[in-house]
């Protein structure tokens, strides 16, 4: 259905002869060998559904468009993690509205809305320059640890000169570090360990990246926003969330959402106070707290097991403390829950269980 298609053997045919880091995701995910189990597990949860959003998933799936294909990839996984553990509706019609998926639960619906939060363009397009520097690298011949530092990146890099000039480095002076200029705008520094055991070049790599938890305000106010029939008519309504960006995590979503922790120190006595969040989060309009119609947050993030040769959903679920409609955070099967485990009259305390 999905890899037996044609739209999927124009594709494959397009890009056969180029590199992993050049082709998309759905090529790359289509050859891999390390996602054969993948492969077989999206066949069989878009088989399971209906003929129309067969047609909607596989149009988004088989996609050069990464926006298009990772957020589908993201919603056809989360249908199957959903279905481990609840009865599920694809898309079904309440009071008009269409939300992604409805789960049946002890005789109640809850709603649920998903939404993928990929790489901006500007840092996709870095991550596949880097890729192509990094495979670069690991292609040559040499048995030593490279430690890779980018000071800039150019439009593109001649992988050919790049290579030749770091395997001349390394056959003559590799106890000093090496750096790479061109004329399209690289300056590369480079520094190498002997290591005997290795055939091929290995290459470290490590960059400091800013972790800005308000880049996700908007996409979590967008979702907090729809189906307003269905959350009026008070179903449970949580959204689900995939974190494509490799630092950010559900802590970010928490700041995002509820606010930053701040800290009442009581200098005199040597000693903590009060903790409390701040009014930074979106649950915030002013003085107001807003959002009440949202029950939480299901926050997923993506990791591989090489045994079943796919990748999988990492989950964790955060609590929203002003929600009209409570349930029990226990019903979701994740590995972290961030809740309410105290509260009174003027303030509630909210903590990871895991």
């Amino acid at each position: 259905m999905i890899f037996d298609s044609s739209q999927m053997a124009t594709l494959r045919e397009k890009y056969r002869n180029m590199p992993n880091y050049e082709v998309p995701e759905i090529v790359f995910l289509d050859g891999y060998e390390g996602y054969s189990g993948e492969r077989e597990l999206l066949e069989e949860l878009v088989a399971s559904v209906s003929e129309q959003k067969q047609r909607d998933w596989l149009g988004r799936l088989i996609n050069e468009d990464p926006s298009q294909h990772i957020g589908v990839w993201f919603e056809i996984m989360l249908f199957g993690w959903l279905r481990e553990n609840f009865a599920v509706q694809v898309e079904p019609e309440i009071l008009g509205n269409y939300p992604d998926f409805v789960l049946e639960i002890q005789e109640a619906r809850l709603a649920i809305e998903s939404r993928a939060f990929l790489l901006p363009l500007a840092e996709r397009e870095r991550r596949s320059k880097f890729n192509r520097i990094f495979s670069s690298l690991g292609s040559i011949e040499k048995p030593f640890s490279v430690n890779l530092k980018i000071n800039r990146l150019g439009d593109r890099i001649l992988t050919e000169e790049f290579i030749e000039q770091v395997a001349q480095w390394l056959s003559t002076d590799p106890s000093q570090d090496f750096e790479y200029q061109d004329n399209l705008g690289n300056v590369l520094r480079l520094s190498a360990t002997s290591m005997p055991t290795l055939r091929k070049v290995g290459v470290i790599s490590s960059e400091g990246l800013w972790v800005n938890p308000d880049v996700l305000k908007p996409a979590l106010a967008e979702k907090a926003g729809q189906h307003r029939a269905l959350r009026k008519a008070g179903y449970p309504y949580v959204i689900a969330v995939f974190l494509e960006p490799s630092h950010l995590s559900a802590e970010e979503v928490t700041e995002a959402w509820i606010g930053k922790m701040t800290v009442v120190y009581d200098v005199d006595n040597d000693r903590v106070v009060e903790e409390k969040f701040d009014e930074s989060g979106i649950r915030f309009f002013g003085k107001e707290v807003v959002h009440k119609s949202v029950t939480g947050i299901l926050v997923f993030k993506a990791s591989y097991d090489g045994s079943r040769k796919s990748r999988f959903l990492q989950s964790s679920y955060v609590q929203n403390p002003h929600a009209n409609i409570v349930i029990d955070p226990a019903i979701f099967p994740v590995e972290s829950r961030f809740v309410v485990v105290g509260h009174d009259e003027k303030m509630f305390e909210m903590d990871w269980v895991r």
